[in-house]
């Protein structure tokens, strides 16, 4: 079982040595892949997630029980006062001030590692991200919609892996998945930066091909990522027509085309939806109810 608390200090002191010399492992490794020997993308991802699974911000919450323990201490004060008298108390209690003294400064030494060793995490995580960009520039990995989820969320060097990584992603956009199933890739590529814009395009037209199958909400939800995202403004106009467009609730179209009639004035693909769902008479009453933006 995972246990739901922090690292006990043993594991937390293993870990801190690991972090601390990953970036020089990180180092080694992306030599090695330059003279062919090359670590798998799963064996850098699981070193990856290992490294996260170690939260070591988290502190042990104070129990009932702790709490019930700290009141009866403190009642027992009160009565050692008044059992033994005032001097003996205060010399108990002094001694115990002591204590605490020197437990909060072990603690916050403690709190010092556990900030060192966040930062050590960081880097350590940086440097994978490094591998993992290396890694998916040498090619031949079979990937999964849930690694590539998972690659979509690291700081890559999209210069060096992101022509292999559209690559490679072409096998699981190639499954056959229903429309909107990979709206959450598009996502994660579209923020990933510039860099990624590529990949965001290979996922952007991947849902573009289900269109003509995908319901009103589905298809509202698809173009809405792809204008938002400034991804396939062009494809994006053009899908806008029967049978899709008899589809998209008015609220979703009219977003829609204010964002691509901003982004591209000029296009004259734009008129026909303009035409047969916001400008007739009979859309008037449908218009109403579009929220103001």
């Amino acid at each position: 079982a995972v246990s739901s608390g922090p690292p006990p200090p043993s594991v937390i002191a293993a870990v801190r040595r690991l972090m601390e010399v990953m970036p020089a492992v990180c180092a080694v490794a992306l030599e090695a892949t330059r003279s062919g020997e090359v670590a798998t993308l799963e064996q850098i991802l699981v070193l990856r997630r290992t490294v996260l699974q170690c939260d070591f911000d988290a502190r042990p919450e104070v129990k009932e029980e702790e709490k019930e323990k700290k009141t009866e201490e403190d009642l027992s004060k009160m009565m050692d006062f008044l059992n033994t008298g005032s001097e003996q108390a205060t010399a108990k209690e002094e001694g115990e001030k002591k204590e605490e003294n020197e437990e909060a400064k072990a603690e916050k030494k403690e709190e010092q590692k556990d900030e060192r060793l966040s930062k050590l995490r960081e880097e350590a995580v940086l440097a994978l991200a490094g591998l993992v960009s290396e890694r998916l520039a040498k090619g031949g990995e079979k990937l999964t919609a849930g690694v590539l989820d998972e690659v979509l969320q690291l700081p890559l060097t999209w210069k060096s892996c992101v022509e292999k990584l559209v690559e490679l992603a072409g096998p699981v956009l190639d499954e056959p998945k229903p429309p909107g199933d990979f709206l959450g890739l598009l996502d994660r590529a579209c923020k990933a930066g510039e860099g990624a814009l590529p990949l965001a395009e290979a996922i952007g037209r991947r849902e573009l091909k289900a269109l003509m199958l995908a319901q009103g909400e589905v298809a509202a939800k698809i173009l809405s990522a792809l204008v938002d995202s400034k991804v396939l403004l062009r494809e994006a106009g053009f899908a806008l027509r029967p049978p899709v467009l008899d589809r998209l609730p008015l609220p979703e179209l009219v977003h829609i085309l204010a964002v691509l009639c901003v982004e591209r004035p000029a296009d004259e693909s734009l008129r026909a939806p303009l035409e047969t769902r916001i400008q007739p008479p009979i859309a008037g009453l449908g218009l109403a109810k579009v929220p103001a933006a």
